[in-house]
């Protein structure tokens, strides 16, 4: 695996990659399969700049990232094999990282599938706002802070009522997702 992509604003969880687990994982049971993505493309997504997050879209492993100016594409494991699952080394940095985002740079969050909406319990509790149930007529009337993650759940998500969140924060809006 290879660190050179790593923006210098995600310093502050480098030394998760130190733990015994973690070092295990990376020396012992990677070198011994065929995983993906290749290693040079494993933390490609920490090149964005944590201040430059407006959205963040957490997904399984084996989705493709989408490329968009703001868009975070977080797999909920950044590592597969073609017959093994890596989500419990990934799990306690993934964790870490969704907190540091959400206390850093509150943003908004796109929860698909149960096991990512399970990630919620990783935000600050008094930052959360759940864009549920809201229609085209009420959407309007979510509150505006600056500290609110903005939280969507399920696979039906409105790109329109994301963008009317990202233009009350001041933000340019997303094409597609």
């Amino acid at each position: 695996m290879n660190f050179k992509h790593i923006h210098y604003s995600w310093s502050p969880l480098l030394s998760e990659f130190n733990t015994d687990a973690f070092l295990y994982f990376k020396n012992e049971l990677l070198p011994k399969e065929k995983y993906y993505p290749e290693a040079d493309e494993v933390f490609r997504v920490f090149s964005m700049p944590v201040s430059e997050i407006k959205v963040v879209l957490i997904v399984r492993e084996e989705a493709s990232p989408i490329v968009q100016e703001g868009l975070f594409f977080l797999r909920m494991s950044l590592t597969y094999g073609a017959n093994t699952d890596h989500s419990e080394y990934w799990e306690p940095f993934i964790k870490k990282v969704i907190y540091f985002i959400a206390k850093s740079n509150p943003c908004i969050w796109l929860l698909p599938t149960t096991k990512s909406q399970s990630y919620t319990a990783n935000l600050p509790a008094k930052t959360i706002f759940n864009v549920m149930k809201y229609t085209d007529e009420t959407i309007h009337h979510i509150p505006f802070n600056v500290d609110y993650n903005y939280v969507f759940k399920g696979i039906y998500i409105n790109l329109k009522h994301v963008n009317l969140l990202l233009k009350k924060k001041g933000l340019t809006e997303l094409n597609n997702f």
